[in-house]
């Protein structure tokens, strides 16, 4: 019978690779890379906050699908922090709930109903912030840019939610 594996004497060669310098080198400079770019990232949002103008904003951040009692946690004058960041956004003025309502199709005449869905709730948390705007946005926290629809993932002391951004006043600096 015949050894069709190629090579001499039907031996395949397996190759090593080992770690050298070389490839130390690159994963330091790729790791360095990445350190600078999202360091980068945070520092232009410190720039743009000290080449705006000063002044006050409130916002107001709904959280949507929340169970009952929920919104009982959070107290004026509580200091939120945007999660991923760690940054503080602003303090609770007030909070605001309501009935959760979901806009659902009606299969059979292609209508859309709001139905309010049992035991869920929506809060409505009015925040109140220093900040630096510019022309192009306004800025809280060291570099998170407040915009109606933006979406904000925060926590206070004892709770955390999601939600977005639905209501944006400016103040006097």
């Amino acid at each position: 019978m015949e050894n069709n594996t190629g090579g001499t004497g039907g031996q395949r060669r397996k190759i090593k690779w080992r770690l050298n310098i070389f490839d130390i080198a690159i994963i330091i400079a790729a790791a360095a890379a990445v350190y600078l770019f999202f360091r980068l990232g945070r520092s232009a949002g410190v720039e743009m906050l000290s080449s705006g103008t000063p002044t006050t904003v409130r916002y107001t951040v709904e959280i949507l699908g929340l169970p009952e009692g929920f919104t009982d946690q959070i107290k004026p004058g509580d200091s939120i922090m945007e999660i991923v960041e760690k940054r503080s956004v602003g303090v609770v003025v007030s909070v605001d709930t309501v009935p959760f309502v979901m806009s659902s199709k009606n299969i059979f005449t292609g209508e859309y109903i709001d139905a309010v869905v049992p035991e869920r709730y929506t809060g409505n948390l009015l925040l109140e912030s220093p900040a630096m705007e510019t022309d192009e946005s306004i800025v809280v926290g060291g570099g998170f840019a407040v915009r109606n629809g933006a979406r904000m993932s925060i926590m206070g002391p004892g709770y955390a939610g999601a939600g977005y951004i639905i209501n944006v006043e400016r103040g006097e600096g």
